[in-house]
């Protein structure tokens, strides 16, 4: 499976950090540009909405997306992410910042789009969320059948977001989280 990354071109500094991490995994990976505009959550909409029209008008049974400030949380965390892949899945995410859970272990809302995979059976209903609103939080209330990682694999790494226009730390959201390798 390849991974469909999502670069801003200015981020040059997270480009070099990605490509040594998937290097590292023996990862393969395409690079979509980022969109750049006058509000972030449209911008952050757009650009994965690019990669999932793609894939569904090249009849992908599935696409694997990530954000540039993506990092593995210990060696081995890709494997363990497509191993872990359930059989059936809207959305598949590698970890979460915060979320709602169902008693089945699904989750209803959550926050991070780090790394993740879509389903074909829910391409349309992704392409379909507005705009307006954040996409994870459209995806949560879209219906989606969303499952996580048994264990986080791959977190946002701490530095600049250029979704918040500030620097950003969500480490002390995944203090009770278990992270694959630790």
């Amino acid at each position: 499976m390849t991974i469909n990354v999502i670069n801003l071109p200015h981020r040059a500094d997270r480009m070099e950090v990605f490509r040594r991490a998937m290097a590292a995994e023996n990862c393969s990976f395409k690079t979509w540009p980022g969109v750049n505009g006058r509000i972030p959550k449209q911008n952050i909409s757009k650009a994965h909405k690019q990669i999932v029209q793609w894939a569904k008008d090249e009849g992908f049974p599935e696409v694997c997306i990530a954000e540039d400030d993506m990092v593995w949380t210990a060696p081995g965390a890709w494997n363990f992410f497509t191993w872990n892949k359930p059989e059936e899945f809207d959305v598949y995410l590698s970890s979460h910042y915060g979320a709602i859970q169902n008693s089945d272990k699904t989750l209803k809302h959550f926050s991070g789009l780090t790394l993740y995979v879509v389903s074909s059976r829910f391409y349309d209903r992704f392409l379909a969320i507005p705009e307006n609103i954040h996409l994870d939080t459209g995806i949560g209330l879209s219906g989606a059948l969303i499952k996580v990682c048994p264990e986080f694999c791959a977190i946002q790494s701490p530095g600049y977001s250029d979704n918040v226009k500030n620097t950003v730390n969500y480490e002390k959201k995944l203090k009770n989280q278990k992270l694959f390798g630790h």
